[in-house]
Formats: C-alpha cells, structure tokens, sequence
C-alpha cells in the first residue's frame, strides 16, 4: 500500500483532522513482544492528540492515540496532560533478538520518536516458543527414567466433541498422545457432529491408540451433557477437562500427577498460555497464583488445566446440564467448596486456543448472567447474605458482604503537614457517617502553629481526639499507644497515613465487611498515587528485596474506565501476603492477638511484618481493589531508597523471615519477574521446568481455602 493513501487511511481510522503537522518530541518507554509505551507531543500543536503507526518489515502491525495522563511530561514544561500512548503489538510478528520497529507519525508518514526502535525480547518468551522443536526422543525418555514415579497416579482426560475444525481436533489430540506421563486415557465424547470428518478422525486416533476411547452421544445434548457421560466411563481416579480446540503441553499430564500424590488434594489447577487461531501465537501468559477463593469470586481465574478426583466430581453432581455457556466455573465452584486441598502447579502445561467462535467470546452477556447466577448460589450455600454483580470489565464481579457492626477507631500518625492532614481529616468527614468512627491523631510533635491550632480546633468540635507523642520517630509505637489508650468501644482499627484522600462514600463500610469476616485477619485496599497510577495493590514477599508493592505506577484508570490489570488482579478482592499500613484495617481483637506492630521495627517493613504475623495465626490477608485511596506519598519513592533509609529494619525483617521469602510469596507465581516491574513474565532466569506445587487447604469458614503449605 502507497504511503499516501496509508495515511489517509490512518487518519479516518484514528479520527484525526486538518493539515499534518511536525515537530514531534517524545520517548519510547517500553518496546517488547507485546506491546510499546511511551509518550508523544507535537510542539507545532500541543493540543493534538498524535497518531502513532507502528510498522514491522514494512506492514502495519499497530496504530494507536497518545490519550494516557502523562503528569512527568507536563510537570517537565510540556503543558498537554494526555502525551501517553500503550499499543498492543500482535503475536504474528514473532519477533527475534535484534528485530526492530518503525514508529511514524500517522499524520504525516515520518519516522518520529528515534525510529527504528529495538524490540526487547524476552529470552523465556522465545525459549517456551521453540523448547520443543527439536527435542530428542531420547531426551524425553531419560526425563521420564529420571523423574517418572511408578506410584503417579494415571489420568483420565475427558474431551467432549462437536464439529471441531479438523486441524484442531488432530493437534488436540496429538497433544495427548505426546505426553510423557504414558498412564492416561482419552475419553472423546462426540456430541453428534453432523461434520463428518469429526468422526472419521476420532476412529483413527481410537484405532490407533489403546488409550483412546470414542462416546458417541445419542442426541446433541451440550457440552455440560458430554462432559458428564465422559466422566462416567473414566477408567482412573483422576480426570482432567481439555476442549477440542486446545493443546497439551508434553509435560502437562506427568505435572498434574504429582500433585496427586498427596492423598488430600482433590483438585489441581496450572498456568495456560492463551493464544489465538494458531496455537504458536502467544497473547497473554497467564501465570496464576495460589488459590484465593474471594479472588475466585471476583474473577474465576482458572478454568484449565484442571484436574480432579472423580470421587469429587460425582459428590458434587458433576456439570449441570442445563448451562452451555459458564458450566466449568459453575462446577469449580461447586468442587471448591467440597475439596479438602486444592493444589497449584505454577507451570505453563496448556494452551487456549480463542476464536471469535469461542463461547467465551460469542455469549458474553450470557457468561456475565450465568456467572452471577453461579456464583450467587456458591455464596449462598457457604456465606448467606452476599449479593454479586458486574464489575468494571468482561468477567469480573464485585462481591459485598454483609455489613458488620460497629465503630472503627482511625488512628492517623502526624507531624505538622497541615495541608495533607486537612485533606486527609476533611475526606474522612466528608464520606464517613459520623457514628462509624473515632478518630484519634497521634501528634508526634507538631511545632507549626498553623497546625497546632488545626489540631486544637479539632479536639475542641468533638471531630478527633488528639493523642500526644513525644521522641524519636516509631511508627511502630506511635499506632501501638493510640490503640492501647483509645477508642476502647471500637471493635475495629485503622491506620492510615496523614496524606491520603477518601474519594468516595461506602469506603468504610466495605472495608469493615471484610475484616469482620471470622478468617480475615487484615485488609487494604487500593492506593494510587496524584496522578492516579498505581501505589499500592498488595504486597508481594521477594520483589526487589525484602518486600515490594505489587503493580507500582501502573495506571490504575485506562480511559476512564478501571483498568482491572493482568487476571483482573488490580479490581478484585484477593489473598495476599501483606498490605501498607497506609491504610490497613482490622479487628481490634486479631491486633491483640498478634501483640501489634513489632516497635523495633520503627520506619520500614513494620506493616508488612504484622500481616506476617497475621497470617502465621491462620488468618487471611485481603487486598480489596474495590476501594480506592488517593495517598500523596512522593510517586519517585522505591524499594531501593526504603532500604538505604532503615537498613536495621531491613536486616531485622529480612532474617526473621527469610525462610518465609525464600520460599517464594504462594499470591506471586515463581515465573513472574523478581525484580524490576511485577507480574511480568521473568527474563533473568529460565522459566521452572519444576516446581513446588502450592496447596491450598480449606479452613473452618465453610469451605473457604485457609493457609498455604
């Protein structure tokens, strides 16, 4: 295509208007597989929003707006706010070590923004790719003398059948027949596929393999119909669920037998690469965490690879038939209410092949109402009083909990900054009811009089009791005397920082449904910074040292909209680890219990040292990404400078939990980055080939998943 009408072409398609215009400056933050950041502006007209082409040996591959709030580029003399742009790069390009791309400005056809620019591949990326290309069989079957186990149990894996593209269905099948664990059979429901290649390739691969057995159904009953009457000639213990259009890594069947042979666990679930018509195509590399149930309910963020008892399955009433779309999270949530352990393999062993004719895809409002209906029923069962609803994007729920009563006493540490506190006192007044809480400033000194005068004011009106604390600087201290001396009629406590703004009512309330719950111990919600990227979405336990803040400077809106974030992990209410003390609430009685903030650890990992601690006692840790708190905490602030700032808390915190950190964070999957940007596939070491599966055991809160092992 000429560059001409390319442009033009461009133009309509991007909604630009008037004459092209030059002279643009910018940087290309980010270029890897997936997709390029950064950002754009036209100095001849700031007010433009610049379309941006990316071109890979010459063929469009991505084009794109810059509508991100850049705040760094306007804070640097820039003036215009909306100078970021973030644009998906298609798996077709299979980019290799030293590929380039050309970035052109859509208006004008020039190369901008130093074209070419390099594209970072991620060594794991293309190693995963090509690993199995050209694998000796001898290879394979020293792996198996060397790992294999003659007590692994085998698998039944059951497939139901209709009218698959013929390519599909043989690759599907062949990825069975080419699994290294050789004790499984292939249960092929035909769903009465009126394309008669479906069956002829089905009688082949049953002739030709023992282990292949053939169903055919009577009539055309649904895939929920096949999956049952598949489950019912499984000839093992242990079933597996695999669609007709997917592939099987080799190694995916001798993974999932290992976490059987624990006799408690009863389900088990993997990673999957999601790919699209071809299976070589990697869109998203979905590396899942340890079970957490409230996240499961939020998003049901596995349905394959999934493999469980056939004990389990026929309790619990295998598949409802009357579902043909959201039948599996139905049943999982069913299994996961009766499962005595549920264990993780944090392993990529499948590939989802997605189409435009996916059911998932082709029925969304219908998977969004089934879905609900499920999980309602779930809710129902284990926790009476919940109601569900749409969340912010396709897939995600937003679950409330029964409100608990009583007070919450709201315990903010400060030292003049009048402004922040106002802001801070003002939103809490502002969005609060009155009766819902005390609030007691802990007064560190304050020798402004503006400020002294602000706190005098408050004590006065009744609005906050003023707490007097006097030496050098523990936080740790500070939160544990204000608990100590006040609000003795207030189940609840929290802390929060002297620099955060409410943005919205019901903030409290929901907070307080979840710390009520009897097997939640602590919970946070959302920080973003001033200029609404991301500061706080959980702790994760390793990451750039000690501990980091998980999702740190992703932008917590996209367009306006919440930017739910890779597995919906930024909107949902999840397990984690650790939350900020920023804004962490809780029972007062589980503070207690855990004797509060550890007072040598005075400035650093003190938060995340009590949510330890917390958890040791066999309660939850609960990041909830429903509410959001803006927190003014400078957004160039790092892990790095932290612990050059209290390198003693630092050690103190590293040694009492090293074993703890060593053995890696169960909420963070072991194939994601350590270090640098979170929740990224890692690049600085080769991705496991084994690992420790995580399991998950059900606690006394009926069925909900308790501690890790």
């Amino acid at each position: 295509m000429a560059l001409r009408p390319l442009t033009r072409w461009l133009r309509r398609r991007l909604g630009l208007s008037g004459r092209p215009k030059a002279g643009i400056i910018g940087h290309v933050d980010t270029a890897c597989e997936t997709f390029l950041r950064g950002w754009a502006l036209d100095t001849a007209d700031r007010e433009r929003a610049v379309g941006i082409a990316v071109l890979h040996r010459g063929a469009i591959i991505a084009s794109g707006i810059t509508d991100i709030p850049r705040e760094d580029v306007a804070k640097a003399g820039h003036g215009r706010l909306l100078t970021g742009f973030r644009l998906d790069l298609p798996p077709s390009a299979s980019f290799a070590e030293g590929d380039t791309v050309e970035i052109r400005d859509a208006a004008t056809g020039q190369p901008i923004l130093g074209s070419p620019v390099r594209i970072d591949v991620n060594p794991n990326f293309v190693r995963f790719r090509d690993r199995l290309r050209s694998l000796p069989e001898a290879t394979v079957a020293r792996f198996m003398r060397r790992h294999g186990r003659a007590d692994a149990p085998g698998i039944s894996i059951v497939m139901p059948v209709y009218n698959t593209p013929p390519a599909w269905l043989e690759q599907a099948i062949a990825s069975v027949r080419s699994q290294w664990h050789e004790r499984w059979e292939l249960v092929c429901v035909d769903d009465c596929s009126t394309m008669p290649e479906t069956a002829d390739i089905l009688a082949r691969h049953a002739a030709e393999d023992r282990r292949i057995t053939l169903l055919k159904a009577e009539t055309n009953g649904g895939i929920s119909k096949a999956t049952n009457l598949g489950v019912a000639a499984a000839a093992y213990d242990i079933v597996a669920f695999m669609d007709h259009d997917d592939v099987l890594e080799p190694s995916a069947l001798h993974a999932m037998a290992g976490a059987f042979l624990g006799e408690e666990v009863d389900l088990a679930y993997s990673d999957e690469v999601v790919t699209d018509e071809n299976t070589d195509h990697f869109l998203e590399f979905s590396a899942r965490p340890a079970l957490s149930f409230d996240y499961y309910l939020c998003h049901p963020y596995f349905v394959h690879f999934v493999a469980c008892r056939k004990a389990l399955i026929q309790a619990v009433g295998g598949f409802d038939e009357s579902l043909s779309v959201s039948q599996d999270v139905d049943f999982l949530l069913r299994a996961l209410e009766r499962a005595r352990a549920v264990a993780h393999l944090p392993l990529f062993l499948y590939r989802w092949r997605t189409h435009l004719t996916s059911t998932g895809h082709d029925k969304r409002d219908q998977v969004t109402a089934n879905t609900c209906r499920a999980l309602s029923r779930s809710l129902a069962r284990i926790h009476p009083g919940c109601t569900v609803a749409a969340g912010h994007t396709f897939n995600t729920y937003r679950i409330t909990w029964p409100d608990v009563p009583g007070r919450t006493l709201i315990v903010v540490p400060t030292k003049n900054a009048l402004s922040f506190l106002k802001t801070t006192v003002e939103s809490i007044e502002r969005h609060t009811a009155r009766a819902d809480y005390e609030l007691v400033i802990v007064d560190h000194e304050s020798d402004d009089r503006a400020t002294r005068d602000y706190l005098a004011r408050l004590a006065a009106e009744g609005r906050a009791r003023i707490h007097p604390y006097r030496g050098r600087f523990n936080f740790s201290r500070m939160n544990n005397e204000a608990v100590r001396a006040c609000g003795e009629g207030c189940p609840f406590v929290l802390f929060l920082n002297n620099d955060v703004e409410i943005l919205s009512a019901g903030w409290l309330a929901r907070l307080r449904s979840l710390a009520g719950r009897p097997d939640a111990g602590a919970v946070g919600p959302m920080l973003v910074y001033g200029n609404d990227l991301v500061q706080h979405a959980g702790v994760v336990l390793g990451l750039n040292g000690p501990a980091e803040h998980a999702f740190k400077l992703v932008p917590a809106y996209l367009d306006r909209v919440r930017n739910a974030g890779p597995n919906a992990a930024l909107t949902a209410t999840r397990d984690v680890s650790a939350v900020t003390g920023a804004c962490l609430m809780m029972r007062r009685s589980v503070f207690e219990e855990a004797q509060g903030f550890d007072e040598t650890l005075d400035i650093g990992f003190n938060d995340t040292d009590l949510c330890l601690r917390v958890g040791s006692l066999g309660y939850r840790i609960l990041y909830d990404g429903d509410v959001v708190i803006r927190h003014y905490e400078s957004a160039t602030r790092n892990a790095a400078e932290a612990l050059l700032k209290h390198p003693e808390n630092t050690a103190t915190f590293t040694a009492r939990w090293a074993g703890t950190i060593a053995a890696g964070d169960p909420f963070y999957n072991p194939q994601f980055a350590s270090e640098g940007a979170d929740h990224v596939l890692r690049r600085n070491k080769p991705l496991p080939r084994q690992r420790a599966i995580r399991v998950r055991r059900p606690s006394s809160a009926g069925g909900m998943p308790g501690s890790a092992a």
